[in-house]
């Protein structure tokens, strides 16, 4: 007896037996297309009845750790995660924490808890933008894009050099690398996303007007915005920013975090690269307007950062969110 054994996926080696005797290579491949055909529809079944049943028994969950970024991604699943959208350290040296960019270590984590075909969209500078884009890669992510987040207030930073010269323009722009684990081999996009949810990106309907680019505007948060969720009149005893200029920014209130993200801009990058009932990390989340936005929009959402200050801060800011969601500036 002649018998062909053939994989027909992929992660878990699996494989078909075809007696071949008096087939032609056709039969062959129509017997073996069946089969992976049918493994196919088994895993979708499965993942929409564990679907309807969450979606039936959801409740946002999740954890927020006065921690390091690493430690706290490896007491998570491998491929349990739906989104890593996180604003790291630039290496620009604007605070103690700002020396350098984070290293490949943590992006592996990041590789590893993420569902296949799920994104890591990491926030930069314009000047180390291409340093945290390499540590992606070689974490093992594909680098799919760059975001662009304009605004219009900014400081110069610039030395006069005389007349109309200075040593640098004026930033109006901060770049957010889009990295996407690759999908489970042997699947295609949408088999992947049939199976796991992930892989697309929520841009809108084909031709409509809404349908989202890779530029998204919206101006710098105001002290009224960056404290929303903050316990009114409590001490969070966090650190100064170096840079005079930030400080002088971000005083006016309690959350003086450098580089707090408008809330409006964090609900559109949720929605864009998170399905429904998701589960978002951010290992580098600061006074936590990634989880904020997160929380409104109602995913689980797990959290780090190492200043316990902040981790305070984030803690009241995400409870106060999931309590009042309407109260979070809506998607820009």
């Amino acid at each position: 007896m002649n018998a062909i054994t053939t994989k027909i996926a992929t992660k878990n080696a699996r494989a078909v037996k075809v007696d071949a005797d008096g087939l032609t290579k056709k039969q062959v491949k129509a017997i073996v297309d069946s089969a992976r055909k049918a493994w196919i529809k088994s895993r979708i079944q499965t993942r929409q009845a564990a679907l309807a049943a969450s979606i039936a028994a959801f409740r946002p969950f999740g954890s927020i750790e006065n921690s390091d970024a690493v430690a706290m991604m490896r007491r998570l699943k491998s491929s349990s995660v739906d989104c890593v959208l996180t604003d790291p350290p630039y290496g620009i040296d604007i605070a103690s924490w700002d020396g350098t960019v984070p290293s490949v270590d943590v992006w592996v984590e990041a590789f590893r808890i993420l569902l296949p075909g799920a994104f890591c969209v990491v926030a930069a500078a314009p000047r180390t933008a291409h340093l945290t884009a390499a540590a992606l890669e070689a974490a093992g992510f594909v680098v799919r894009d760059m975001l662009v987040w304009r605004y219009t207030q900014s400081f110069p930073g610039a030395q006069g050099l005389g007349g109309e010269w200075r040593s640098n323009l004026k930033t109006n722009q901060e770049p957010w690398i889009v990295a996407q684990k690759p999908l489970e081999r042997g699947l295609t996009l949408r088999e992947n996303w049939l199976i796991h949810g992930t892989g697309g990106v929520r841009t809108g309907a084909t031709g409509s007007p809404g349908w989202r680019t890779n530029v998204l505007e919206c101006p710098k948060p105001k002290p009224a915005e960056r404290d929303l969720g903050c316990v009114p009149g409590k001490n969070y005893n966090l650190p100064r920013p170096k840079n005079s200029g930030v400080r002088s920014n971000s005083t006016n209130g309690q959350n003086w975090h450098p580089t707090v993200k408008p809330l409006g801009l964090m609900r559109a990058l949720v929605r864009l690269f998170t399905p429904d009932l998701g589960v978002v990390v951010d290992p580098f989340m600061g006074s936590g307007s990634t989880l904020v936005a997160a929380a409104a929009e109602g995913h689980a959402v797990f959290g780090a950062d190492l200043c316990r200050g902040y981790w305070d801060m984030a803690c009241d800011r995400v409870d106060w969110a999931y309590a009042h969601p309407h109260l979070v500036p809506g998607a820009v």
